[in-house]
């Protein structure tokens, strides 16, 4: 048995603490995304870790004490279905909606008309993320995910959202669009 040490070092450097911050904020960004976005899409290929654990070594370094600094390389699936193609976002706040439109690239590579997206949104201003609502195919070529209240027009908002195959076996890269909301 070994005896417990007298007491443990917690050195509080700068560089510390600064690190402490930044991990976490991706640790509050990965938990409100955890069920519905990184579990569906992450957990199948993550190797010798759950799908958190990869989130986290995907992105911690695009996080600082602010929050998320580098959102165009933030990377909610990897894989190798077909991916999102052509993707536009019009967040709106007199409609409360953020509406996703694609390419319908069915039969492309090996895309499939039931391939599932998933996205999820950061309103820069506010440092908040929420998830989509998964209710679309690739088929459908738009989804309307609903916009929060306190998100209102001019504030920047950036979207990611990739396919999952309906069976869950396998999703694609993720795709990117930056906007602002209009009024």
């Amino acid at each position: 048995m070994k005896s417990k040490p007298l007491s443990v070092a917690n050195p509080r450097t700068a560089g510390q603490v600064t690190n402490r911050q930044s991990f976490s904020a991706v640790v509050a960004f990965a938990t409100i995304i955890l069920s519905t976005i990184i579990k569906p899409l992450l957990d199948r290929i993550a190797v010798q870790m759950s799908g958190y654990n990869f989130f986290m070594s995907l992105n911690k370094s695009l996080f600082d004490v602010t929050g998320l600094i580098v959102p165009e390389d933030l990377v909610i699936s990897k894989g190798t279905v077909t991916g999102v193609s052509n993707l536009c976002t019009v967040a709106d706040d007199s409609n409360e909606t953020i509406l996703l439109t694609w390419d319908n690239n069915t039969g492309v590579g090996d895309a499939l008309i039931g391939d599932i997206l998933f996205s999820c949104h950061y309103n820069e201003a506010l440092g908040e993320v929420v998830a989509g609502l998964c209710t679309g195919g690739r088929g459908d070529a738009t989804v309307s995910d609903p916009l929060p209240v306190n998100w209102v027009a001019g504030h920047p908002i950036h979207t990611w959202a990739a396919f999952r195959r309906a069976d869950g076996t396998r999703s694609s890269n993720t795709a990117y669009k930056a906007g602002n909301i209009a009024s």
